[in-house]
């Protein structure tokens, strides 16, 4: 009842990622058992980054029931000759786990629906928005994000499938940008 009327508190980049890039390879198939489309092409790559405690100092009056975060993030990459004009990459996924030296790794999965990309002077480029995920386990992420040691790690796969034909080995570059979250009790 008491948790109820504690309002959401507000946290920028919750998991690190703002300004992160990670490289996806056509024809790669990530560590979830992404498999390839009927008419489509799985594109996938790894992450594996660290960053400081993002949640230092952050007084939390009971133990937070979610913690949710949002990333928008951009893609780009060389146009393969006789590639389409346009694509749309959809099943858009990131299959994470954050750890530090102390806690227990949390796993979690953070998703988008879309992204168009267009092509113009031989590249690709396309903003996505709302890769979001709700934790429920933000007790232990929280515990993560603000407690030491440093660094924290977060690993995992990021993927997806285009709706065009694209060559095994082409790659895109996914930058993460603009992260949001709201802890809520």
């Amino acid at each position: 009842m008491i948790a109820s009327l504690i309002p959401p508190i507000p946290v920028d980049n919750p998991l690190g990622l703002n300004g992160q890039s990670v490289t996806l390879t056509v024809g790669t198939v990530g560590s979830s058992g992404l498999t390839p489309q009927a008419q489509g092409t799985p594109i996938s790559g790894n992450l594996d980054f660290t960053f400081g405690d993002v949640l230092s100092g952050v007084s939390l009056p009971l133990t937070p029931s979610q913690l949710n975060a949002c990333y928008d993030f951009t893609v780009q990459g060389p146009v393969p000759q006789g590639a389409p004009e346009s694509l749309t990459l959809t099943d858009v996924r990131l299959d994470l786990t954050l750890s530090d030296e102390r806690h227990n790794p949390v796993q979690a999965t953070i998703t988008a629906r879309s992204v168009t990309l267009t092509a113009q002077d031989g590249q690709y480029t396309g903003e996505g928005k709302d890769l979001c995920g709700t934790f429920s386990n933000a007790g232990e992420l929280i515990a993560i994000l603000r407690d030491a040691p440093e660094p924290n790690r977060l690993t995992g796969t990021f993927q997806m499938v285009a709706d065009g034909t694209l060559p095994q080995g082409t790659t895109l570059t996914v930058t993460f940008k603009n992260g949001k979250g709201t802890i809520k009790f």
